[in-house]
């Protein structure tokens, strides 16, 4: 009776900790969802058609999704939203498009002079990416410094003007950073240099620099550093109620609804002027690398006159010299200076902020799925039109460093109209800065991409990448039709932005007076809203009324305006696996982690969880009982001897059954009792959610599960017979034939009891089976949260107490597989006496134990995780190579645990002599 108040000890504790466990799993998993479901927002409406495959198929949302999207909704569409009963906040983001201002850098070169009269120095440029592993030369440019000690003056024609002695002067500058005027050429691409320029100083006439290529003191030359910065436009006011932007400002002021646009009236040609806020911080990590040579001057020939004809590029890239020095610095470095220029508002002085005459809309990048959680971004080439521009006198934007490299975004151009009698640009002003890391935070495992307000970055996901990226994570480069692009780091109102992309008025003296063209071509301006971002009021968790309100609100705005929209509430960053080919400048192929969003899988895995709980406690259930059975029934066997001489005594087989079935309710009682205060302070010790009915339900339920475990074999005991306490217990029916090794030996026993053996495996059978299972219930929830973050959380809470559970049922399966063997030993001593005096060592007959437990384990493993297979498959679909990994798991497992429980009986061979047998008879 001590085996069997054990078991039902154990299984008592089992069920309490199985449905504490469930509970607190269930607890866990609502808590976590409902903590994690709401991120900034709870729909997302976008223009109809701009679903992405990836989204349309697996529900997968891309970090930088924004920056494909310009334009697309109307005014009166978002006002119409605005207005549905439901919706408490509906703030729209109006892509612009990408703008290229720039800072210069000066090099200074008053180091690297010497005591000559005159030097001359050339830069050589190189711009970086990707930690170096890219170099781009600055489109084949080298700028060159001629430097003299004579007296000079500055002429505002021809440039310096170098007093050469006698009445005779040279004019080496004589251009706008050129060699002189006929040594321009105009390049027939924007891609080619303008050819290389020329600074030159006098250092005993500082003044005669030209102040327009030099600020300041000293001498060197510059370079012009660009910051590709996507504009938006938001509605400040609900910008402010959705995620606080106003507290974000850390210089000037915040954009207002009614700020508008203004004009320079010192410069006709010129455009509106818009109200903006600028991000304190830029993410490009382009750096420019200098190296400075000096060069060696020919005597026989005069530099000067040299720098004169339009053979002086020649002559100069001929020159020979020696490095001097290397000078690195970022681009990012460059931000500051230059958002401080956009604040200034100098019209006179020619400061109108960031002058625009072109932008730039992309396309979003195009993905093929190369595997499970893995895609390669394709490249595209863009045509060398999209940088034409009208504003300059070549015909060329000059394109960013990079701009040859592996693109993997279409490139837009929308330059200026350049028609008479109107502005041909634009400009932006800052009237403040943001800092985007002061925004308040929402909880990481939903959030959904603010790209206006967050940092787009990939990082490594294997050894090389880390290599080349240096351990850091990728970010944007100065090429537009990169893989990262740039967040929305220049925002201003829709008031503003359709002023920058409608038309204009023409003046009464123009000549096209019926005639409203545009400043830039190919805008916006019909339906200029990338998105709407919508939060729902009254919405405070994943509850069924919250729930209710997003659907419905969400249906709302697409019958209302017949626009996309999703339910971001539950979204959860999706780790996916990004392949990048190599560029066409050193780059090697990278291998990328990128957080996309899943979308509503928090709302999807509360549907499955109660699935998992009517499985669950079923499990419990049919645990119990059958452990509780296969206790009782090895009981009645041990005393078989005893029932025997009651009934030679001549109790009657009804006495017998319930003197049986009593003393089982009584272990059944006392052992529930012991269970439920053992199993509540184990649940109170690990933090468990257990209520105290359940506590108080394993008492009844513990005398129930007595009373079914033990009918049987009391009803067995009932009908014994008085010859049963005389009869070998082992006594087999015909001829089992010969036995020729241990493991034939080990068999035949298995087989003279075959229901004992079958109780012993299906033990372990039930045991396997439950793991496999849950395994496989675990796999289920992943169709629903496959490889989320949230779904990796959530999985981590529900595996670590649903296991230890399955442990124990799996230790009662040891329990049992253990009360088998040695019952079986100790019935069958005579026998194993009788083969120790015919002169069977220890060793033999320890080996046909281990190979008894061997089998048992084999039998009850192999069809449980067959069982645990057909179950995962049939009922909850999971595929093939999931349930093979957890069934060999779980088979390896159950026969350990066999074996294991065999170190038990096994102690006991020793004690198998032939005087204690005797001594027993």
């Amino acid at each position: 009776m001590l085996v069997l108040g054990l078991a039902i000890l154990v299984a008592a504790v089992s069920f309490v900790l199985l449905t504490s466990t469930a509970r607190t799993s269930s607890l866990q998993i609502h808590g976590t969802v409902t903590s994690n479901f709401r991120p900034a927002y709870d729909i997302l409406v976008r223009p109809r058609g701009t679903k992405s495959p990836l989204e349309r198929d697996a529900g997968l949302v891309r970090p930088n999704y924004l920056s494909g999207i310009f334009g697309g909704i109307t005014l009166r569409q978002w006002e119409t939203i605005k207005k549905l009963s439901g919706v408490d906040v509906a703030a729209p983001v109006a892509n612009i498009g990408y703008i290229l201002p720039f800072e210069n850098e000066q090099l200074h070169l008053e180091n690297y002079l010497g005591p000559d009269s005159r030097q001359l120095f050339r830069v050589r440029r190189s711009w970086l990416a990707y930690n170096g592993h890219s170099r781009y030369p600055d489109h084949n440019r080298a700028s060159y410094v001629y430097i003299t000690r004579r007296s000079a003056t500055f002429d505002s024609h021809r440039g310096m003007e170098e007093d050469l002695g006698g009445g005779r002067y040279a004019y080496p500058c004589d251009g706008v950073y050129q060699f002189n005027r006929k040594a321009t050429v105009a390049p027939a691409s924007p891609f080619l240099s303008k050819g290389p320029d020329l600074l030159c100083f006098s250092t005993s006439s500082p003044d005669a620099t030209n102040s327009y290529a030099w600020k300041g003191p000293g001498v060197g030359t510059w370079v012009s550093a660009e910051f590709p910065t996507l504009v938006a436009a938001i509605d400040p006011i609900e910008e402010a109620r959705l995620v606080g932007l106003p507290q974000t400002v850390v210089f000037g002021r915040y954009l207002g609804e009614q700020d508008d646009v203004r004009y320079d009236p010192h410069c006709l040609g010129c455009g509106p002027v818009l109200p903006s806020l600028v991000s304190s911080a830029t993410y490009v990590e382009n750096s420019l690398e200098m190296k400075i040579e000096k060069l060696q001057l020919p005597t026989t020939q005069k530099i000067p006159p040299a720098l004169l004809g339009s053979s002086a590029p020649g002559f100069l890239s001929r020159l020979g010299g020696r490095r001097v020095g290397t000078q690195t610095f970022s681009v990012a470095s460059r931000y500051p200076a230059a958002l401080a220029y956009a604040t200034q508002w100098k019209p006179s002085e020619g400061k109108r902020g960031f002058q625009v005459s072109n932008y730039w809309t992309v396309a979003d990048v195009a993905y093929q799925k190369i595997g499970p959680d893995r895609l390669r971004a394709l490249p595209v080439e863009n045509p060398k039109s999209v940088w034409h521009s009208a504003q300059y006198s070549d015909g060329w934007f000059p394109a960013p460093p990079g701009s040859l490299d592996t693109g993997f975004r279409r490139l837009h151009n929308h330059s200026d109209t350049r028609t008479q009698c109107g502005p041909n640009n634009a400009s932006f002003r800052a009237i403040g800065r943001f800092d985007p890391r002061k925004l308040r935070g929402f909880s990481p495992l939903s959030r959904v991409p603010l790209e206006s307000y967050s940092p787009p970055e990939a990082t490594s996901a294997n050894a090389a990448t880390k290599r080349v990226l240096g351990g850091r994570p990728l970010r944007p480069t100065l090429n537009l039709a990169d893989y990262l692009a740039q967040p929305p780091l220049m925002l201003t109102n829709l008031r503003s932005a359709m002023r920058f992309l409608g038309r204009w008025v023409p003046d009464r003296e123009c000549v096209f007076k019926n005639e409203r063209p545009s400043i830039f071509r190919n805008t916006s301006y019909a339906a200029p809203i990338s998105t709407i971002r919508v939060r729902v009021k009254d919405v405070t968790g994943p509850d069924d009324l919250s729930l209710t309100r997003i659907r419905v609100v969400a249906q709302k705005i697409h019958d209302a305006t017949g626009l996309d929209v999703d339910i971001t509430a539950g979204s959860s960053p999706h780790p996916l696996l990004v392949e990048l080919p190599a560029g066409k400048f050193g780059r090697p192929k990278l291998l990328l982690r990128e957080g996309w969003s899943k979308k509503g899988v928090s709302v999807s895995f509360l549907r499955a969880l109660d699935r998992k709980d009517v499985l669950l406690f079923a499990l419990i259930l049919v645990i119990c009982g059958f452990f509780l059975g296969n206790g009782a029934l090895a009981a009645v066997r041990a005393r078989r001897a005893e029932i025997g001489t009651l009934r030679t005594l001549g109790w009657p087989g009804r006495a017998i059954f319930g003197v049986v079935l009593g003393e089982l309710l009584v272990v059944g009682l006392l052992a529930g009792i012991l269970g439920a205060l053992l199993a509540l302070l184990l649940a109170l010790s690990f933090g468990l959610h257990l209520a105290l009915w359940r506590v108080v339900l394993v008492v009844p339920l513990a005398v129930a599960l007595a009373l079914a475990a033990g009918l049987v074999p009391a009803l067995l005991a009932g009908r014994g017979q008085p010859l049963d306490a005389l009869r070998p217990p082992v006594a087999g029916r015909g001829r089992l034939g010969r036995v020729r090794s241990l493991f034939a030996l080990a068999l035949a026993n298995l087989r003279r009891l075959p229901a004992r053996t079958l109780l012993g495996a299906a033990g372990l059978l039930v045991g396997v089976a439950a793991l496999t299972v849950l395994v496989a219930i675990e796999r289920s929830f992943g169709g629903t949260l496959v490889g989320t973050l949230l779904g990796n959380a959530i999985s981590v809470q529900v595996r670590g107490s649903d296991f230890v559970a399955v442990g124990l049922t799996i230790l009662l399966a040891g329990v049992s597989v253990a009360d088998v063997l040695y019952l079986n030993l100790r019935e069958r001593s005579a026998e194993l006496a009788t083969l120790r005096a015919f002169g069977w060592s220890d060793g033999q007959i320890r080996t046909t134990v281990v190979l008894e437990a061997l089998g048992i384990g084999a039998l009850g493993s192999l069809a449980g995780a067959a069982l645990g297979m057909i179950l995962g498959a049939s009922l909850l679909g999971v595929s093939v190579v999931p349930l093979l990994v957890a069934a060999t798991i779980a088979t390896a497992g159950g026969i350990a645990v066999a074996i294991l429980a065999s170190l038990v009986p096994l102690s006991q061979v020793g004690r198998l002599t032939p005087h204690s047998v005797l001594a027993g008879e």
